[in-house]
């Protein structure tokens, strides 16, 4: 199982850099409103001007990327927070562009590994050999839908 995920973990470390989706920049940029110390976008929003669109997730998807934000942050570096306020045209110019894709998607990609590990043991639980398990987990993590959604795209909703 070990090696699946390895396997995985190197796919997508290869993929995530160069591929882009404004939304995870977009989403990531709100987390960063009001020096970090929002906690109630709408209310935010309604009462300050900005130039992003509203937020039209519900609360507990803002809370989750408002934990997020720190390790994104940590791994993009400095200039991360100046590349999620530029336009989502302008921010291929940023010479750091793929750096940046991959911090705003280690989360998800995280995730996603973590996942195929539980669906093994999970499997493994329910009385299934290892090879059924590890078929299970290898469907999971390299099926098409998953390396489009969380790899390509990043997505967190």
């Amino acid at each position: 199982m070990r090696k699946i995920l390895l396997l995985a973990a190197t796919l997508y470390l290869l993929i995530a850099p160069f591929t882009y989706h404004p939304d995870n920049k977009l989403v990531l940029y709100y987390a960063t409103l009001g020096n970090g110390k929002v906690w109630d976008i709408y209310s935010y929003l309604n009462k300050n001007y900005d130039a992003a669109p509203k937020f039209h997730y519900p609360p507990m998807h803002y809370w989750v990327v408002k934990a997020e934000y720190p390790i994104v942050k940590m791994i993009g570096g400095r200039g991360f927070d100046n590349w999620l306020k530029r336009g989502a045209n302008e921010a291929f110019d940023d010479s750091n562009i793929f750096l940046y894709n991959l911090a705003t998607k280690i989360p998800i990609l995280a995730l996603v590994l973590f996942s195929g590990g539980m669906i093994y043991k999970i499997c493994l639980q329910y009385g299934y050999d290892k090879y059924k398990s590890r078929s299970a987990a290898a469907i999971w993590l390299f099926n098409p839908i998953t390396l489009y959604s969380a790899v390509i795209m990043g997505q967190n909703d």
